[in-house]
């Protein structure tokens, strides 16, 4: 991981939005049925022989499950968040996305949405793809 990256990670795990932090202390230490989510995983991929790496809210990598939180500014970047769906379906990684208001008003659905997800996803040994 370059030191860019890194330095970005570091960033933006040190100034989580409210709805980030809201999340992150449902998932972190295992909470959510024993699961293991990082914060701010990098998502690599590689467009026209260039890498490039775009940033997952919250990644379990045992189910290759990401959730993303979206704020306002993602009803403007909606095709952008699309395209960032498609490549990581491609890759075989499961998208959930909420808005800030479900997260804010409705933690507990949201938290079941993520459990009955996990609970229908098989692992990566049993889906027969490598990390």
């Amino acid at each position: 991981m370059s030191f860019p990256l890194k330095q970005t990670l570091n960033e933006l795990r040190k100034n989580q939005t409210l709805v980030e932090t809201l999340l992150w202390e449902k998932l972190k230490n295992r909470k959510l049925d024993g699961h293991r989510f990082i914060r701010q995983f990098p998502i690599k991929h590689v467009f026209e022989e260039t890498s490039r790496f775009f940033i997952a809210d919250f990644y379990c990598s045992k189910y290759r499950l990401v959730i993303e939180l979206d704020g306002n500014s993602h009803q403007e970047k909606k095709e952008h968040d699309d395209l960032r769906d498609l490549i990581m379906e491609h890759q075989n990684i499961i998208v959930l996305r909420f808005t800030n208001i479900q997260a804010l008003h409705h933690m507990n659905e949201l938290l079941s949405t993520i459990k009955k997800t996990l609970l229908k996803l098989p692992s990566l040994e049993q889906r027969g793809v490598r990390g």
